[in-house]
């Protein structure tokens, strides 16, 4: 018989990495992993994604996207040594008023460090740095999807401007008879990634464009850009 408990039992059932899907239950370094089960809402007040290795010491988690409450993706917020872990998820499953529940799955982690990719564009000083502009769909396939937002990747992607270093202030788009601003939706702590939506709605189709990402730094005192082309592939949501 089923029963209310059972309702909001969060489970932890599985890990696949995104990039290497066998076998079950390995991370390679800060690849994207899938991690599966059942009732695994994340939007909860202190629910939590973490590893933890063999002497219980946690390595916390960065949840890239919640695709349901069976699903997520996510990957490590630091490059880990290669061994045993502990994969733990806190939630309460759906339960506002509930208590916090906590499920684990066993993982192991292979330290593969990747080499940094070349750049799509960066400032003087090499400190801010932009390596791709994809549809926040993780399955769109190199293509933006019309209507949807874009994620940018990189390092010292930051809107709020700090002493000697640089934020991004402005992102704007020309090109193929295009003039449009772009807002930035959300930046992520770690200042690798910005999610943005367009003021156009595109149709369908093959756009050359310049993206334009405008650097500000001491309260304006410095100012710079630097410029990304590429060729935007629009398809129909």
């Amino acid at each position: 018989m089923v029963t209310d408990s059972d309702l909001t039992k969060v489970r932890l059932d599985n890990v696949k990495d995104v990039a290497v899907e066998r076998p079950m239950n390995l991370i390679h370094g800060r690849h994207v992993f899938r991690a599966a089960g059942y009732n695994l809402v994340l939007d909860d007040e202190g629910s939590c994604v973490y590893l933890k290795d063999r002497n219980g010491v946690r390595h916390e988690v960065t949840v890239d996207e919640k695709h349901s409450n069976q699903l997520f993706t996510a990957h490590t917020a630091e490059l880990l040594d290669g061994g045993d872990y502990t994969l733990w998820v806190e939630s309460k499953g759906g339960d506002a008023e509930g208590p916090l529940q906590k499920d684990k799955c066993k993982v192991k982690y292979l330290r593969v460090e990747d080499p940094e990719p070349v750049p799509e564009g960066q400032s003087q000083d090499g400190t801010v740095k932009v390596y791709s502009i994809v549809d926040a769909d993780p399955n769109a396939d190199g293509k933006l999807i019309a209507g949807h937002n874009w994620t940018v990747s990189g390092i010292g992607l930051v809107t709020e401007e700090q002493p000697d270093k640089w934020a991004v202030v402005d992102i704007n788009m020309t090109g193929d008879g295009i003039d449009a601003g772009i807002d930035i939706v959300s930046t992520s702590q770690d200042g690798k990634s910005l999610v943005l939506t367009c003021g156009d709605t595109f149709t369908p189709g093959d756009y050359d464009v310049e993206v334009s990402f405008v650097l500000s730094k001491n309260a304006g005192s410095g100012e710079e850009s630097f410029t990304v082309s590429k060729t935007l592939k629009v398809v129909q949501a």
